[in-house]
């Protein structure tokens, strides 16, 4: 509802602002026809201006999962998160509940403003069936081969879509011909068509005062149009101004008809006898250049995030992938080995020290360093480490592991190469990161398992939580990093959800197929926004996990998803498992 109110007052804004610069420069000109157009696109920009967003600023590349590639294969694993816990406040039997007005001040708006939108279109609907009652009950007449109604002669003259309305009154004074003409006119150029777009507009702008002057406008030309062609069959300006001040201003009957007899009659007069404009008077149109991007700037521009600053922590304000950060320049680094063969020189370094042998140390360190613009690596720095089993750490791991971490990085970086990033087309000195896996691989896939996962875009997170929670305990889980790297593949904070800045949690139950594919996923529980269809999108996404070790044994699993606008922090996720109900 707010966005809807948002949107109608951006368009009234626009509105009124197109409407006060035709109204000053352009509504005495005669250029009638374009002037029509005009109008119409006026409005119809109005409500496509708030839907266009142009960025003013060059984006960052969405951030992914920290995904790293580890030293002895290709496959990855992502960053994991430390659970963190929560408090909920306790409310007592006698604490009274507040009253939250705004919520009620809010209620009541969205209220009146569906009521006023739903006033409009009845307006219009009884208009229509207004229409069709009169056309039953008047009597069809013939002039010149031209069919038109005849109405009471209380009633003025005017015409709807293909039908004529003329007056009693008009027909015994002998003005049926300039009349039909007139009519006619508005006919053939669907004039008709303009005021069912002008009721809609009203309808969803009823509260908009400049949308009923911009009808008026727009009506005004319809009756110019029609004097203009009838004077040209005539060829005699006085005869049909005679005939305009003959006739009786008669009672309108409804918004959607162009009456012939309409208030108007005095400035059709004085467009009639006016000079016509000549065609160097079409260069005051381009005026019109001035409101249109006003209008743009303020209400379609809009500042994507700024590049994140550099020396911020290298977790948060970068993205790792096979060993590179992509950052805010032009070209991001590449290294010039392949993943392969970097894995085989890494393997062929690597030495598991005797103190984690001793331990039966199985364990993962992340290290990142310089990358020059000579191609080089300089500058190694401890980044994190995860013993399995254990919590991941910044801290330097022991065993002598992150003193072998250093030493391998030392060799690699005496044959590996990469193409440096560049900034504005040179080449400028950026971070790149390296994981080097101690250990058996299926151990680490095996017993390398989180409570949760979670993963930045545009400072904004997304916490998925590990559905197998409670099996971990018991045996090594199927779920594991490389699992969750599914999930996060393709998985975005919906633009929606992002504008109105809102969060929540969404749940949802799927089962696994032997093979083991995603069975059946569903929403139960749901934050709106667009953040349902984006987590069922995720589970939807996971194909051939690894059950090797794991026997789901025909159970559905919930996984939660949290989606937390920036600013906020992560919370810890309850995981459940639950039978399949029989059939």
């Amino acid at each position: 509802m707010i966005e809807l109110i948002k949107y109608q007052l951006i368009v009234t804004i626009c509105i009124i602002v197109f409407y006060g610069f035709y109204k000053i420069f352009l509504k005495n000109e005669t250029f009638f026809n374009f002037n029509r157009f005009l109008i119409l696109f006026l409005i119809s920009i109005s409500f496509a201006i708030p839907l266009v967003k142009i960025g003013t600023s060059l984006p960052i590349v969405p951030q992914k999962p920290n995904i790293i590639t580890i030293g002895q294969s290709s496959e990855m694993v992502t960053q994991p998160i430390a659970e963190a816990k929560t408090s909920i406040p306790i409310k007592t039997a006698n604490q009274p509940t507040p009253i939250n007005w705004n919520l009620i001040t809010l209620y009541a708006i969205g209220i009146i403003n569906l009521a006023g939108i739903l006033w409009g279109l009845n307006r219009l609907t009884k208009s229509l069936l207004f229409f069709r009652y009169l056309r039953r009950k008047s009597e069809i007449a013939t002039f010149n081969i031209t069919k038109f109604y005849i109405v009471p002669e209380t009633i003025g003259s005017f015409s709807f879509f293909n039908s004529i309305f003329i007056s009693k009154e008009t027909i015994n004074k002998g003005e049926v011909g300039s009349i039909l003409a007139h009519e006619l006119t508005h006919i053939n150029e669907h004039h008709s068509i303009d005021s069912i777009f002008l009721a809609i507009v009203k309808s969803f702008l009823w509260f908009n005062p400049i949308i009923y002057l911009f009808e008026k406008e727009l009506k005004t030309i319809h009756e110019y149009i029609a004097d203009s062609s009838v004077i040209k069959k005539e060829q005699d300006k006085n005869n049909y101004i005679d005939i305009l001040l003959n006739q009786t201003i008669g009672p309108k009957m409804f918004d959607l008809t162009n009456n012939f007899n309409s208030t108007t009659i005095f400035r059709r007069i004085k467009m009639i006898t006016k000079a016509k404009s000549t065609k160097r008077t079409l260069w005051k149109y381009l005026i019109l250049i001035l409101p249109i991007t006003f209008t743009l700037y303020a209400f379609s521009f809009s500042a994507l995030p700024e590049p994140q600053e550099r020396g911020k922590s290298v977790i948060d304000d970068i993205i790792h992938q096979r060993g590179l950060m992509m950052g805010n320049w032009d070209q991001d680094p590449k290294p010039i080995t392949t993943e392969k063969d970097n894995d085989r020189i890494i393997n062929s370094i690597l030495q598991i020290p005797d103190e984690a042998k001793k331990h039966n140390i199985t364990c993962q360190l992340w290290v990142y360093f310089d990358i020059n613009t000579d191609s080089t690596m300089s500058n190694f720095k401890f980044l994190r480490g995860k013993i399995c089993g254990e919590k991941m750490t910044e801290e330097k791991i022991g065993y002598g592991l992150t003193d072998e971490a250093f030493r391998v990085m030392n060799e690699l970086s005496k044959t590996e190469k990469w193409i440096p990033a560049t900034l504005q087309g040179k080449p400028v000195k950026s971070i790149g990161c390296q994981s080097i896996l101690f250990g058996d691989k299926e151990v680490w896939d095996m017993y390398n398992v989180e409570a949760s996962s979670t993963y930045m875009y545009f400072d904004s997170e997304i916490s998925v939580s590990n559905p197998c929670k409670g099996d971990i305990v018991k045996n090594p889980s199927w779920f594991t990093a490389n699992n969750f790297n599914q999930i996060f593949f393709g998985l975005r904070y919906p633009e929606k959800a992002l504008k109105a800045k809102k969060g929540g949690k969404v749940v949802v139950a799927f089962g696994i197929t032997p093979n083991g594919d995603v069975d059946n996923p569903k929403v139960k529980k749901g934050a709106g926004y667009g953040i349902d269809e984006a987590a069922l999108k995720a589970v939807q996404n996971v194909k051939s996990l690894k059950t090797k070790w794991f026997k789901h044994e025909g159970k559905r699993y919930n996984i939660e998803f949290k989606f937390t606008p920036k600013g906020t922090g992560t919370n810890t996720f309850n995981i459940t498992a639950e039978p399949t109900k029989k059939k």
